[in-house]
C-alpha cells in the first residue's frame, strides 16, 4: 500500500484565524497546516480550502496523494477553485499557468510546470512540485518536530535530474528512436463486412491517385514499412476475427489492478525472457504487444509508446502522431480521423509510418 495523504498551504505569511486548523510557516512565503487532516471528516475537508481562501486574501493549496500512484491539487482564491490540477484523466484541468504568477513566479516558468506535470510517477512528481513551489507537500505528523525536515527552498534540482532522464529515453542518445517515412491522407479499416478482422490485413480508405472514387476501399496488408496493394482473395485467407485476437492477446498475460495501477504478470505463451515477470504499468499506459522476443511495447491511447526490457524497464519513449494501428518489423503504423469505424470521407484523416531504428 502506497502513500494517500493530503495536505492544506497558504502562500501568505499573513496570520490566519477562526480555522478547524493551525498553521505554522517552514518555507519562505508560505505556512502549512499542522493539524492531522485525516481526522477531519471527508465532506468538512473538501470544504475547509474554499473557507479559509474567504478568509485570507492569498492563494490557498490543497495538495493531495492517492496510493503512491496520483495526484490532486486545487488553487484556491477568494473562495474560488483558481487551478486545479488531476492525473485520473478523467478531471478537467483548470487554470495551470496561472500558478507561476499566482506564487510569485515572473514570465518563462510555464514550461517548467508543464514538464512537471507530465511525469509518470506521482511521488517524483510531488517532489518536483516541492520545489518547484517551495513547500514540503507532505508534511507528515511524524517529522512535524523537525523543522529541517519540513523546510522547501524552490530549486530546480530534480527537475534538471528528469529532463535528463527523458532525454535519455526520448531523446537522440535514446537506444530506439522513430523517423516518420512516408504520410497520405486516408483510413484504416478491418473490415467492410460484419466480421471484423485485425493485425495482419487491412482495408485503405485512401483519398489519393491510386483511387477511381473517394469510395472505394482497398485491401492491403503493412510490411516492410509500406501498406502493400493485395488481393480480394489474399485478404479473405487466415482471417483473425477480431473476438479471437483479443482472446490470444489477453491470454499472454493476466491483469490485476488496485486503486488506479494496474500491474500485468506474463503468462507461458510469451517470450522466454519475460514468461512470468510482472510489469508495473506506468501512468496512463496499456499493453499493446510484443516489438520483439526482447521488447514489449506500451501506448499511451495519445500520442507515446513506451519500449520495455526483458528487467521491466522502460528503456525509450517513442512520440508519434495519430493512434498507434500496428508495430511490424521494426516500422509503426499509425493513423487519424475516424479510422476502424467510420466510413465517411474526412480530409483532415491522415496515415502516417513511422521507421525504428535500434541502436
Amino acid at each position: 500500500m502506497g502513500i494517500t495523504f493530503s495536505s492544506l498551504h497558504v502562500y501568505s505569511n499573513e496570520q490566519i484565524n477562526d480555522c478547524l486548523v493551525e498553521f505554522k510557516a517552514f518555507s519562505a512565503g508560505w505556512q502549512t497546516c499542522v493539524t492531522d487532516l485525516s481526522e477531519i471528516d471527508v465532506l468538512k475537508l473538501s470544504k475547509l480550502p474554499k473557507t479559509i481562501s474567504k478568509k485570507i486574501q492569498a492563494p490557498v493549496l490543497f495538495y493531495n496523494i492517492i496510493d503512491s500512484d496520483s495526484i490532486y491539487f486545487e488553487f484556491y482564491q477568494n473562495g474560488r477553485i483558481i487551478s486545479k490540477y488531476s492525473d485520473d484523466g478523467f478531471s478537467p484541468n483548470k487554470g495551470l499557468y496561472q500558478i507561476p504568477e499566482m506564487i510569485g513566479y515572473g514570465d518563462g516558468f510555464k514550461k517548467m510546470l508543464s514538464s512537471i506535470l507530465s511525469c509518470g510517477d506521482a511521488e517524483t512528481k510531488t517532489a518536483m512540485l516541492e520545489e518547484y513551489f517551495g513547500v514540503c507537500l507532505l508534511p507528515f505528523k511524524d517529522i512535524l518536530h523537525d523543522r529541517s525536515l519540513l523546510s522547501r527552498t524552490r530549486n530546480d534540482r530534480l527537475y534538471k535530474e528528469f529532463i535528463e532522464g527523458e532525454k535519455l529515453l526520448m531523446g537522440t542518445k535514446a537506444p530506439i528512436t522513430a523517423e516518420l517515412i512516408d504520410k497520405r491522407h486516408g483510413k484504416l479499416f478491418w473490415d467492410y463486412s460484419m466480421i471484423c478482422t485485425v493485425k495482419k490485413y487491412y482495408y485503405l480508405f485512401g483519398y489519393d491517385d491510386l483511387f477511381s472514387s473517394e469510395d472505394e476501399l482497398m485491401p492491403v496488408c503493412f510490411s516492410d514499412g509500406a501498406l502493400i496493394d493485395i488481393s480480394i482473395e489474399e485478404f479473405e485467407k487466415d482471417r483473425i476475427k477480431l473476438e479471437d485476437y483479443y482472446k490470444e492477446v489477453n491470454s499472454q498475460y493476466d491483469t490485476s489492478y488496485k486503486i488506479n495501477k494496474a500491474t500485468i504478470t506474463f503468462k507461458d505463451n510469451v517470450p522466454e525472457n519475460f514468461v512470468g515477470k510482472t510489469l508495473t504499468l506506468p501512468r496512463g499506459y496499456y499493453p499493446f504487444g510484443f516489438y520483439s522476443s526482447k521488447l514489449f511495447v506500451l501506448y499511451d491511447g495519445k500520442s507515446h509508446i513506451a519500449i520495455i526490457d526483458e528487467s521491466m524497464k522502460i528503456i525509450a519513449k517513442i512520440a508519434v502522431k495519430g493512434e498507434l494501428a500496428d508495430i511490424r518489423d521494426g516500422y509503426i503504423l499509425t493513423t487519424s480521423g475516424d479510422s476502424f469505424c467510420g466510413y465517411c470521407y474526412e480530409p483532415n484523416a491522415m496515415i502516417r509510418i513511422y521507421k525504428l531504428t535500434e541502436k
